[in-house]
């Protein structure tokens, strides 16, 4: 936590090309951008952990991520407690009545929480919820942008 995210401004930054070489190279226009460019920004993707955000695409096509997202996240560490399940149904129920699917992965640890979090978002969940023992740990997870 605490590192900031990486942006396309960075990677351009880093590889030594426009935002708009990048925007090319994750948009798979490669005919536009020479083999020795692509490398640059592959190497510098690679180098960041760079992680596309399907949010800012929807952005850029002249979408609201927030309204438009199909799918919110769901994070569990299993079906052990009552709590869990029930958790489970309510976060079902609310998503099939906004028109949502909800996506649920396992996590066996908080940093796997973390990651796991971290991926729901940058694919474009409107929203993450933990049905987790740990949750109290998860303070800082609550936000993303």
């Amino acid at each position: 936590m605490g590192a900031s995210k990486v942006t396309i401004s960075d990677i351009a930054a880093t590889a030594g090309v426009s935002k708009a070489t990048v925007s090319r190279f994750i948009n798979e226009k490669m005919n536009l951008i020479s083999a020795p460019t692509r490398a640059r920004i592959k190497k510098a993707i690679a180098t960041t952990g760079y992680q596309p955000s399907a949010a800012a695409r929807q952005l850029s096509l002249g979408g609201n991520s927030q309204l438009e997202s199909d799918f919110v996240g769901l994070i569990i560490q299993g079906f052990e407690s009552p709590a869990t399940i029930s958790m489970v149904q309510r976060c079902f129920n609310q998503a099939r009545s906004n028109g949502q699917s909800v996506l649920v992965s396992f996590a066996d640890s908080i940093d796997g929480i973390d990651a796991i979090a971290k991926l729901l978002f940058a694919k474009g969940a409107s929203a993450v919820f933990y049905a987790c023992p740990e949750a109290d740990e998860l303070k800082s997870l609550q936000s993303r942008e």
